[in-house]
């Protein structure tokens, strides 16, 4: 232990303890609450404290796996696009793109079967959420254009 780093605490009758530490060529004392250096060494030290985590939300009936809290607008449409929705009646690729210009297929049909689907959970209510669908709406004219 080198000289520069020892620090000593000494106990005084008073209620207040006597930090003193060493420099080279000086020596400082300083006084310190008992609450504050508590206070100081506690917080140095993780506590184990047991936590009871809230039990995860149960699958739907009908899922295999739980649903996405989100997700993305972009991303579902992609995802509508490449035929993950067929089981729900949504065509994939140009048939999509079809249905879609036709009005058979809209925005809140494609978030109503990623629901049913088990890719979506149904507890944001994203198929109720105008902004959501407007962004599902702006991919979806995206994709016909580049097709």
């Amino acid at each position: 232990l080198v000289k520069e780093d020892w620090l000593s605490i000494s106990f005084p009758h008073s209620l207040e303890y006597s930090l003193i530490s060493f420099y080279p060529k000086r020596l400082t004392a300083m006084k310190i609450n008992p609450l504050i250096l508590l206070t100081a060494i506690l917080s140095m030290v993780v506590i184990p404290i047991q936590v009871k985590a809230d039990s995860p939300a149960p699958i739907p009936a009908g899922c295999i796996r739980e649903p996405q809290d989100y997700i993305g607008a972009v991303t579902l449409g992609q995802m509508a696009y490449q035929g993950m929705f067929q089981s729900q009646g949504i065509p994939s690729a140009g048939g999509l793109i079809e249905a879609y210009s036709a009005g058979n297929v809209t925005s809140k049909s494609i978030v109503q079967a990623a629901i049913k689907s088990c890719i979506l959970s149904k507890d944001y209510q994203l198929d109720q959420n105008q902004g959501y669908l407007n962004d599902l709406d702006q991919e979806l004219r995206s994709l016909s254009r580049n097709n």
